[in-house]
């Protein structure tokens, strides 16, 4: 993962765990069949959002759960885990990477005043690319 790294040891597979969207954990699927063919090897889980982060890297929260985010955020933060959203406010609420549809275009925009408290680092290259 060229664009984060984690003060804690990664090792493959890496692990990507995706809470309420089954068509997303399915897509991610079919990503990371076609990786592992070419020599990367990603785990795709779906978790609910009371499950512990332990043991995964990067972490995505579908639309409805806001009522959790503070649990899910405490427990992605104790775990060194990228939290990944696309609902208004999640970088707010202590999200790290939220996506947005701008201009028919994909973007997403970073929390970085938050990432220091996950243990994470974000490279130069993925701040320039960002939104904001």
């Amino acid at each position: 993962m060229d664009f984060i790294r984690w003060e804690r040891p990664i090792e493959e597979p890496v692990t990507i765990a995706v809470i309420g969207s089954k068509r997303l954990y399915q897509q991610l699927q079919v990503v990371a069949a076609a990786k592992k063919a070419k020599g990367r090897e990603f785990r795709i889980i779906e978790i609910s959002e009371t499950d512990s982060t332990e043991g995964i890297e990067v972490l995505y929260v579908g639309l409805g759960y806001k009522s959790n985010w503070q649990t899910i955020f405490e427990d992605a933060r104790a775990n060194s885990v990228l939290t990944v959203g696309e609902e208004d406010q999640f970088l707010e609420a202590g999200g790290l990477i939220q996506f947005s549809i701008q201009r028919n275009r994909l973007r997403f925009a970073l929390n970085l005043d938050e990432a220091e408290n996950y243990q994470l680092s974000l490279s130069s290259k993925l701040v320039q690319l960002a939104v904001r």
